[in-house]
């Protein structure tokens, strides 16, 4: 038995060292692209003006066709823009700065800008933990997903330097949509897990015969495409939101919303307590790709929603 369970393992490790995966490009993208459509004219003025000041902004311009017309461009900068606080991972000019369970020490939002080169991994998510065989909970360590989102709403909402605004600004079109992967809001705590399962990072799975773990199955349900037609092909298949819930912008609401998704639709049959490996069904994978379009829409309207009311 451990030996079949180590041969996962290294299999498992191979796989993931072929590709870097977050709430990936598909979801971020998909999000950016529906939320742009949102933006007030004003907005998306404002937005521009600030992009323009990320590092990226050059190589971003190069991957847009040179025949793309100004809207179309704008659009597609602010898509790709949504993917630098997860490309930021993979170049090495940054700096990893992870803490399991999160951070205790770290730079202050409110007077960050480009010139810090830390990852800032734990900004993706926030551990809210749940226990099924009464293991006690840890605190919730902070920075968190949920700390940051109030911190960069409060830059762009402020008079900070142009330089702060655009780094909040770019935080926050990626963090917005990984408040609404139901993972990143979550700890399954077990007395085989006592510091928790790290939102699914810990359970693994098999997918189609291939290994994976149980967060990445849910980041990549809508697929690993980041060429931009995919993603517009992709965003007609997203259900029209629901104009009561997008009106909502407290982002507590947010991520109970996730972690109560994860007590009721991730960790359900055939995910098991314990680490597994657990064989995605094709239904459970119908029911996870249902409900992430559903949370995709949510995100890409509240995002919209949020930059029109708040953005200065």
């Amino acid at each position: 038995m451990f030996k079949r369970f180590l041969t996962f393992l290294i299999s498992l490790f191979r796989n993931q060292r072929q590709t870097a995966r977050t709430f990936n490009g598909t979801g971020h993208m998909t999000v950016a692209n529906l939320a742009y459509k949102k933006l007030k004219p004003e907005t998306k003025k404002r937005v521009r003006e600030l992009l323009k000041l990320n590092p990226y902004y050059d190589r971003w311009q190069a991957a847009i066709p040179s025949d793309a017309s100004q809207e179309e461009r704008e659009r597609r900068t602010f898509m790709f823009a949504s993917m630098w606080a997860d490309d930021i991972k993979r170049d090495k000019n940054y700096v990893s700065d992870k803490i399991d369970g999160g951070g205790q020490q770290d730079f202050a939002a409110e007077v960050s800008d480009y010139s810090d080169m830390r990852m800032h991994k734990y900004w993706h998510y926030v551990n809210y933990p749940f226990s099924n065989d009464g293991t006690p909970l840890p605190p919730i360590a902070k920075p968190n997903l949920e700390t940051t989102l109030g911190d960069m709403r409060a830059v762009i909402a402020s008079d900070a330097t142009e330089a702060q605004k655009s780094y909040a600004l770019t935080w926050l079109l990626h963090l917005v949509g990984d408040a609404h992967q139901p993972l990143h809001a979550v700890a399954r705590i077990s007395q085989d897990e006592k510091g928790g399962d790290l939102g699914g990072n810990k359970v693994f799975v098999i997918v189609k015969g291939r290994n994976s773990r149980l967060h990445f199955f849910w980041d990549d349900v809508l697929g690993v495409e980041r060429q931009a037609w995919q993603v517009n092909r992709l965003a007609r298949e997203i259900p029209a939101d629901d104009t009561q819930a997008t009106a909502n912008l407290t982002v507590n609401d947010w991520l109970m919303e996730s972690f109560n998704a994860c007590r009721e639709l991730v960790y359900t049959d055939p995910i098991l307590e314990g680490s597994g490996p657990f064989t995605i069904t094709d239904e459970y994978t119908e029911k996870a790709r249902k409900f992430i379009k559903k949370r995709v829409s949510l995100a890409a309207t509240r995002l919209a929603n949020l930059l029109n009311a708040e953005l200065k």
